[in-house]
């Protein structure tokens, strides 16, 4: 034991408990820490982006390649088309008594335009308008057939001009 002065106030030592206390409450905070650096990781893990594949490097084209080439740029000129001008084009042409039936375009963009008019004379002047527009060339009325009680049945065909 050791000598204390009679001056001093005796001071209580912390209870057995307290310690325990305090200790179980930096462990809590320590744990919660571990907890929270976790997370701020996983957080940057799935904010960072993920690398991009690397695309493959193709060998130099041979000449066995050119015919898959000219495919592929076909496809990208077919996607290159200014297609709603070339609808456009179709759609503005407004004549009495004319109804558009069937539109359909190939993949080498080819036309084919089926309708319906009241006279050959209103089919002609379709005809004739759509060979005016610059999306179409090589208009060619290819059919025309009356039916017994309807009006007349005719059919355009026409190719891709004016476009890339």
């Amino acid at each position: 034991m050791t000598p204390e002065p009679d001056f001093l106030r005796p001071t209580r030592r912390p209870h057995r408990l307290a310690w325990l206390a305090c200790g179980t409450a930096c462990l809590v905070l320590l744990v919660a820490a571990l907890d929270a650096e976790q997370a701020r990781q996983a957080l940057a893990e799935a904010q960072t982006p993920a690398p991009l594949p690397r695309r493959p490097v193709a060998p130099p084209p041979t000449a066995a390649d050119t015919a898959a080439q000219r495919a592929v740029q076909q496809a990208l000129d077919r996607l290159g088309r200014p297609w709603p001008e070339a609808f456009r084009s179709i759609e503005v042409i407004r004549l009495p008594g004319l109804a558009w039936l069937a539109v359909s375009i190939d993949d080498a963009g080819a036309l084919q335009l089926e309708g319906q008019a009241p006279d050959a004379a209103t089919a002609l002047l379709a005809a004739r308008l759509l060979r005016q527009q610059r999306a179409w060339r090589d208009v060619v009325l290819g059919r025309m057939e009356h039916t017994v009680d309807g009006p007349l049945q005719f059919e355009i065909r026409a190719a891709a001009g004016g476009m890339p």
